[in-house]
């Protein structure tokens, strides 16, 4: 969705002169203004973009029950490129998916399946869709199959019925079939708990995909405790990726996981980064107090891989707090090469707040960095740390002015807005 930039500039430099208002009741003022005006705007552009895409949807439903099977296979690749949120284009949404349902049946093997493709893309998919999805679990292609667990999974939804079929599923003769079925109950949370024991099972399925994604499904269910000694038993698991899912599992049951300490401490020395990350994090979450968690993941910082220096980063951001003995090692990654290390360390940095104080000048000079997602991390990171420096919100002016990209220029105007919204109260 394109936004008018002047409009928004506008309110920007609103939003600045806040700080000028004389009281508090003047910048509250100001604010509501900004408030109702920014909603206004968000409204107008809403609506356009919602004509536009309505007359786009109705041409490709069309297309739909054409004659030629290419044609309606490209219609339902098409919908499925552009996506759809359901609570903004509600009306849209129920035409569209009562028109690829429709194609579920259709007699041509790409037409279904771009057209249950297309059906994941909405979000959240209608509970209406759900008994057609659960009958192309049973379709011979095993292509559909998969994307019949996806579209599963991303219903939300735990009915009697949808869990079976992704149970079910975790058998299917396809090792992808079984993995995105793990997945997809993962997806559902802790109300697929009836699955708890499917998926242990699965833990030790011949596909390591299988094994990992079960694993990170128990994870996702949260507190699943009777997984605790299948989970130990997958820390010595021949591939790393199962090794890794499993000691971060381990993590969400930490009030109970107290036996896997032993294990975990010798998963600190795994041969894979991203083992020895995953069990730094699950170890601080059972015992908070541990000295082991932070020079294993400030190491992991350094790793060769850079991907490894990544989730250190990630883990040490979700840590919050309790990363601050990796301060200096944050501050220093800031000038790692890599864009996804140097976001996931400012993001760790913004998480510390203002005893992230002595990384400011470091972040300054992040803010010129050439990735505009690395600068948009580091402006997020500066609003916490630092939120009512007068230098800062200059620099932020100047950012919402100048900043080649306007997702960066967006997210000054955003830190400005929150930061007003701070001092306002």
């Amino acid at each position: 969705m394109r936004m008018d930039v002047g409009k928004v500039f506008a309110l920007s430099l609103t939003l600045l002169l806040c700080f000028a208002m004389p009281t508090v009741s003047h910048c509250q003022s100001a604010m509501e203004q900004v408030s109702i005006s920014l909603n206004k705007l968000y409204s107008e552009l809403l609506q356009k973009e919602h004509s536009k895409w309505s007359r786009e949807v109705r041409l490709l439903v069309a297309q739909l029950r054409d004659r030629k099977a290419p044609v309606r296979s490209a219609a339902a690749y098409s919908l499925g490129l552009r996506g759809m949120n359901s609570k903004i284009l509600d009306a849209d949404v129920q035409s569209v998916t009562s028109a690829l349902m429709r194609c579920f049946y259709d007699e041509n093997r790409e037409v279904r399946l771009n057209a249950v493709m297309a059906l994941t893309r909405i979000e959240p998919i209608p509970a209406s869709a759900i008994p057609a999805l659960i009958n192309l679990t049973n379709d011979d292609d095993k292509n559909i199959r998969k994307w019949a667990m996806v579209g599963l999974g991303e219903t939300q939804q735990s009915s009697k019925a949808l869990l079976s079929a992704l149970i079910k599923g975790l058998k299917d003769t396809d090792q992808e079939v079984r993995s995105h079925s793990a997945a997809a109950l993962g997806d559902i949370g802790p109300s697929a708990r009836s699955a708890i024991p499917a998926l242990i099972t699965s833990l030790t399925d011949p596909c390591s995909e299988v094994r990992s994604s079960c694993a990170f499904a128990l994870a996702n269910i949260k507190n699943a405790h009777e997984a605790l000694y299948p989970l130990i038993n997958a820390l010595h698991d021949e591939d790393g990726f199962v090794r890794c899912c499993a000691a971060y599992t381990l993590g969400t049951i930490a009030e109970r996981a107290e036996p896997a300490v032993k294990e975990l401490k010798k998963v600190l020395k795994d041969p894979s980064g991203f083992v020895r990350c995953a069990a730094a994090f699950s170890l601080w979450q059972i015992v908070p107090s541990n000295d082991l968690s932070i020079p294993v993941l400030v190491d992991a910082l350094k790793d060769a891989e850079f991907c490894v220096r990544r989730d250190a980063a990630r883990t040490l951001s979700d840590m919050r707090l309790a990363a601050r003995p990796a301060l200096p090692a944050l501050q220093a990654a800031l000038n790692d090469s890599e864009s996804p290390v140097v976001i996931n360390a400012a993001l760790a940095l913004g998480s510390l707040r203002s005893l992230a104080s002595p990384a400011v000048p470091a972040l300054e000079r992040s803010l010129h960095h050439v990735d505009a997602n690395v600068r948009i991390a580091v402006v997020e990171a500066l609003g916490k740390i630092c939120p009512f420096s007068r230098k800062f919100l200059i620099a932020l002016e100047d950012i919402a002015k100048h900043d080649p990209d306007f997702s960066v220029r967006l997210a000054a105007i955003q830190t400005i807005e929150l930061i007003c919204k701070k001092h306002r109260e």
